[in-house]
């Protein structure tokens, strides 16, 4: 190969290489630089939506800590200390050899108290417990509860709630007694609709940790029912 042929190489290799497209070179420049803006609004997005959402309050769901098994009562992380406390010597009743009657209507009676006159503890007007309700009457306590003790209960389902609200500190009873529970289930007064239940009549008395001027006593019957205990009524 001679010289003269090496430089016909070189021209020809010179003449195959395109020019570059300034245009084309911009346009790809200039999408690359929309990804780039592009990519980092939206992480800036998601971490100023990151920070929002975690600083968010987290809404309260309770938690079944223990349940009375074959009584359908349970026990949760919101009911408070003394309610715990009378849900375990319940439990422990209920759960023996045999059965003290007398102790459970007892218990049944304090327990819807504390329960009941304890609302600081209560995510909104909604939270009403009916396991100690005789099922009968159970969704009427519920309406009237949420219609007039309950009625301006503001919501605490993300703990934001300014509100004073009571909570039962103590509890006593002051007299159990023996009694029958008539039960009309018909329309009218027609006494051959009447049913008549094994119950107690139990006055108690309790006090707040605050006093808000709720009640701080009352009578409740308790009745008998497929050998389970219910509240079925409560008097002033």
């Amino acid at each position: 190969m001679t010289k003269d042929d090496i430089k016909v190489k070189k021209i020809d290799d010179k003449k195959k290489k395109k020019p570059v497209n300034k245009e084309v070179v911009k346009t790809i420049s200039f999408v690359l630089v929309i990804i780039a803006v592009i990519s980092i609004i939206g992480y800036l997005c998601f971490l100023v939506i990151g920070n929002g959402n975690s600083n968010k309050p987290q809404e309260t769901v309770k938690k079944n800590l223990n349940e009375i098994a074959g009584y359908g009562i349970t026990l949760d992380d919101l009911d408070s200390e003394l309610y715990k406390e009378l849900f375990t010597e319940l439990k422990k009743n209920l759960e023996g050899k045999e059965i003290d009657y007398k102790e459970y209507a007892k218990s049944v009676a304090k327990m819807y108290i504390v329960d009941l006159y304890s609302i600081n503890n209560k995510l909104n007007k909604y939270d009403i417990s009916t396991e100690l309700i005789w099922p009968t009457i159970a969704e009427n306590y519920r309406t009237q509860v949420m219609d007039t003790l309950y009625l301006y209960v503001e919501d605490n389902s993300r703990k934001q709630r300014d509100q004073n609200l009571p909570e039962v500190k103590s509890i006593e009873v002051d007299s159990i007694k023996e009694t029958k529970y008539i039960y009309n289930n018909g329309t009218d007064k027609d006494t051959k609709d009447d049913v008549t239940y094994e119950a107690y009549e139990i006055e108690l008395n309790w006090t707040y940790r605050i006093k808000y001027g709720y009640d701080t006593q009352a009578t409740i019957i308790v009745i008998k029912d497929n050998d389970k205990l219910y509240v079925a009524e409560q008097k002033a």
